[in-house]
């Protein structure tokens, strides 16, 4: 959580202002919010595939252990899929997947330092 805290503000806590309540503000509170968000994704289990989000949601799969990233079900085909590259191709699952998990958010843009 630290390293993303570090990310947005570096070395210095300018950034770190709070309310008079002493709750996190502006990009301080941003910050804390991504890195909170980004340990949950991280720690949430793994679900079962009837609980998956046949809306067109991006989410992780996993079948016979393997783990299969960025995929979404397709209304109209009624199949997991994922577009890649460009021209843009269609992977299609031919093995229906066991389990699905969130895909975590994106890492903060700005300039981070190296561990």
């Amino acid at each position: 959580m630290a390293q993303i805290i570090y990310a947005a503000f570096g070395d210095s806590f300018a950034g770190a202002m709070t309310d008079i309540h002493g709750k996190p503000m502006g990009a301080w509170r941003d910050a804390l919010k991504a890195a909170n968000d980004l340990q949950a994704a991280s720690l949430a289990p793994w679900r079962d595939i009837a609980s998956a989000p046949l809306d067109g949601t991006v989410i992780g799969l996993s079948r016979d252990g393997e783990r299969l990233l960025d995929f979404s079900w397709s209304v109209e085909q009624q199949r997991w899929e994922k577009k890649v590259g460009y021209p843009t191709r269609t992977i299609v699952l031919t093995t229906a997947p066991t389990h699905w998990m969130p895909v975590p958010p994106p890492p903060l843009t700005g300039t981070a330092k190296a561990a």
